[in-house]
């Protein structure tokens, strides 16, 4: 996972660069780090919010002509379709290699979700798929929540007495991600009664 790590704190430095203003921004603007990684990866990217993908988040689907569809469900809240969106995007730098590109995406994904209980019903076949997704969500937290905010995040917890709710809106990304981030740096995670 270093190597995912690795690569995305580079897209998000080569998002930074981009960004006008001495600041860096505290929520990822998703168009512009669109705009890098298209420019970084040559690919051509289009997004869709699509109102039946009841069973996904959210799919990436590329073809070899170096073209990209992200389809995001519209089932999702704003701050986990961005948190979609970075994870799918982030498939384009991460996975680089010729079976990555695919127009079966949907039915992979489907037949990991439908076949998934456990780690140990997991196929073969489904394990590097599996990876896959594991590798989009940890470059979509280092993009969208990485090292550096993490300071402005104990400050936000710890000194203002925020709840994971507020400030994930903050930040724009998923409740869910946020605590993660803020369990493995050891900040405290208020709930309401304290």
């Amino acid at each position: 996972m270093e190597k995912i790590i690795s690569e995305a704190r580079e897209m998000r430095t080569k998002y930074l660069a981009s960004c006008t203003g001495s600041r860096q921004p505290v929520a990822i603007n998703t168009k512009k780090f669109a705009t890098v990684v298209e420019e970084e990866t040559g690919y051509g990217v289009e997004s869709l919010v699509i109102n039946d993908m009841e069973h996904l988040r959210g799919m990436i689907v590329r073809f070899p002509q170096k073209k990209a569809i992200i389809f995001v469900s519209d089932h999702n809240n704003d701050c986990w379709r961005r948190f979609t969106f970075i994870k799918e995007i982030s498939h384009l730098f991460i996975e680089t290699t010729p079976e990555c590109f695919n127009s079966d995406a949907y039915e992979q994904a489907k037949a990991l979700v439908d076949q998934f209980q456990t780690p140990d019903d997991v196929s073969p076949a489904s394990e590097k798929l599996l990876h896959a997704e594991v590798s989009g969500i940890v470059a979509a937290m280092e993009i969208m929540i990485p090292d550096e905010l993490i300071p402005y995040v104990a400050h936000l917890s710890n000194v203002d007495k925020m709840l994971p709710y507020a400030i994930a809106s903050r930040l724009k990304v998923p409740q869910k991600y946020l605590e993660y981030k803020m369990r493995q740096h050891g900040i405290a995670i208020n709930s309401p009664s304290s």
